[in-house]
């Protein structure tokens, strides 16, 4: 379900500032996909994987990468079942609950490459 009506990109938490310390050949993994997932899909040679929780967002942000940039970019979404607006798990603390959470966790299995950088968004 989403809460809002249109998401909005705004620049990216972490600064671009920082993003731009990231090394051009860099092998990024991000958690939780934004606006500094289309800036480093436009400034890395290296490899971009981006894994979001929430299925709107997830596809809001496919539709605003360039689709040459999806040689080097991905974005996966992972469902943790009940989240805030934020995308945050709620705490509901349950068999179901941990399963669905370990979805977000099992993408750490699939990567296609060794990154040398984390971004963790939230």
């Amino acid at each position: 379900m989403l809460l809002f009506s249109k998401p909005t990109l705004r620049e990216p938490d972490i600064g671009y500032e920082v993003l731009n310390e990231i090394p051009p050949k860099s092998n990024v993994l991000e958690f939780g996909s934004g606006t500094s997932t289309l800036y480093l899909s436009k400034k890395l040679k290296g490899n971009l994987l981006s894994i979001e929780a929430n299925r709107s967002w997830f596809k809001f942000i496919i539709k605003h990468i360039e689709p040459a940039r999806f040689i080097n970019c991905e974005v996966r979404y992972a469902n943790i079942g009940l989240k805030s607006v934020s995308s945050k798990p709620v705490k509901v603390f349950s068999r179901i609950f941990l399963k669905r959470y370990e979805n977000y966790w099992n993408e750490l299995q699939k990567l296609p490459f060794k990154p040398n950088v984390v971004i963790v968004d939230g």
